[in-house]
């Protein structure tokens, strides 16, 4: 028997109250069963994907931070002993985990700014990567990225004397 046909059946029923409001009524009008969909789940343990600071003796570990996705691509903010904290992107593979750009040139990373927290406020805006980083030019500012380091590019120095440190980012329909 189809589970549609047996609700048919039940087409009304008691549902006695607490006493106070004696009973009422219940119809059932349109019952609709869905199929359940097919979900693969997790198994086994945990896989390294990229050892992205292998050096044994290096003191800074990789502090991954700031994950968010942006067409189809997984942008974070990763630390190694060369680099400093800097903008990361990975498709799953070790070969597809790469370091986007070296936005603040050197060990310091893209560090400055409120707190001196690493590049912050990844932020995906129809597929295009908003965050706030800090170069070895312009301070914290903002700051995009289509996943290449040639498109990884400030987009404006807000404050010219100075950083602007932009953050709390809230994406608006697709504005930014």
């Amino acid at each position: 028997m189809q589970l549609s046909g047996w609700l048919n059946g039940l087409r009304s029923w008691r549902v006695w109250g607490d006493g106070t409001q004696g009973s009422r009524r219940i119809r059932l009008r349109h019952a609709v069963a869905e199929k359940l969909e097919v979900r693969a789940l997790l198994s086994g343990a945990p896989v390294l994907v990229s050892d992205i600071n292998p050096a044994p003796d290096s003191p800074t570990l990789a502090g991954l931070s700031n994950l968010v996705e942006a067409g189809g691509v997984l942008y974070f903010s990763a630390s190694t002993s060369t680099t400093g904290p800097e903008l990361w992107k990975s498709d799953g593979t070790d070969a597809g985990t790469t370091l986007v750009k070296d936005i603040f040139v050197g060990t310091g990373g893209s560090s400055v700014g409120t707190g001196g927290e690493s590049l912050s406020n990844l932020t995906n805006v129809n597929g295009t990567l908003f965050f706030s980083a800090s170069d070895n030019v312009g301070g914290q500012e903002l700051w995009k990225s289509d996943g290449t380091e040639a498109g990884t590019v400030r987009v404006k120095d807000i404050n010219t004397s100075g950083s602007s440190a932009p953050y709390n980012f809230l994406v608006v329909g697709s504005t930014l």
